[in-house]
């Protein structure tokens, strides 16, 4: 009787090592779109102020980003889910409130960000921005009565040192940008809690579905009169906002369910670093060292929350 040739095993190192692989090029991409996500927004913002013969944006200028933006993520995600396998019978209406109240929080956050993006430096905004997940351990202790351990205690006293260092109340008067630039980060904590909760129960490409068209609803209700026609220079960079903001967190997705979050997720700290270089090189952004010094103590206290997760993780891992 013939024998049946041998089959190698797969090799479960190199299986893992192109995988790992496959997580940086995917995280690479959602860094590269993250950036081009701030210099567009500065650029529409500048576009729509200088059409109207201003030098600064003012909030209905944020609008107009808001619901362009809304609207190109919609026809994205529309024509994804269309082409999946499921199509739109994987979109469900059973947690409307959770999205609605989801989606409002976040929309405030995108809304913060986008306004306080052509307020301060660049460097500024992402290292408050970068509080958002020490934000969000605080809540889920506040909120959902999560364990607060050692090091998220740590974690949080760092990122509040990091703010103090940035913002320095009392030396200085805290402005509109780096005010909003914190609200973003409260409120994009706040969405996050409610995005786990949904992740649970719904698809990631339901959750993108109902947070484009609700946000879309929300940025037609706000802008009302002042909706206005722009520039063909404003909306073409209206258009790569809502292209790269969905292709990067796409990219972030992806790269998270191809490999570990304790070596994917230090790297989007490389967007401070990166977002500092583009905003000294493309806008003249003298790097300040109370921003360096703030920023480094907010990404050690994210470092030490993801290091914590990770070492509660393992321990509740049944051997």
């Amino acid at each position: 009787m013939q024998k049946a040739p041998k089959t190698r095993a797969p090799n479960m190192t190199t299986m893992a090592d192109g995988s790992m692989w496959r997580a940086l090029m995917w995280m690479l991409f959602a860094l590269a779109m993250f950036s081009l996500v701030a210099i567009s927004g500065r650029e529409a913002a500048r576009e729509i102020a200088e059409a109207a013969g201003r030098t600064t944006p003012i909030l209905s200028d944020t609008l107009q980003i808001m619901i362009v933006r809304s609207f190109v993520g919609l026809v994205i995600v529309s024509a994804i889910i269309a082409a999946s396998e499921q199509g739109f019978r994987q979109i469900t209406s059973r947690n409307l409130l959770l999205h609605t109240g989801r989606n409002t929080t976040h929309y405030v956050g995108q809304f913060c960000w986008f306004h306080a993006l052509s307020l301060i430096p660049l460097s500024q905004l992402f290292a408050l921005e970068f509080t958002s997940p020490l934000w969000v351990a605080l809540f889920a202790w506040l909120l959902l009565g999560e364990r607060f351990s050692a090091e998220r205690i740590a974690a949080v006293v760092l990122g509040f040192l990091g703010i103090l260092v940035i913002v320095q109340p009392g030396v200085q008067s805290i402005g509109l940008g780096s005010g909003l630039a914190m609200s973003a980060a409260i409120t994009f904590a706040l969405a996050m809690i409610a995005t786990k909760s949904l992740m649970g129960r719904e698809s990631a490409l339901a959750v993108l579905f109902h947070m484009s068209w609700m946000q879309l609803l929300i940025s037609g209700v706000l802008i009302g009169p002042y909706l206005s026609y722009q520039t063909t220079e404003a909306y073409a960079w209206l258009v790569v906002i809502g292209i790269t903001s969905t292709a990067a967190h796409f990219a972030l997705a992806r790269a998270f369910k191809e490999g570990d979050a304790m070596i994917v997720a230090p790297m989007d700290f490389l967007r401070l670093p990166i977002i500092t270089v583009i905003g000294a090189l493309a806008y003249n952004e003298a790097i300040q060292p109370e921003i360096a010094i703030g920023a480094a103590l907010i990404l050690s206290g994210n470092a030490l929350n993801l290091w914590g997760q990770h070492r509660l993780s393992r321990v509740r891992r049944p051997s």
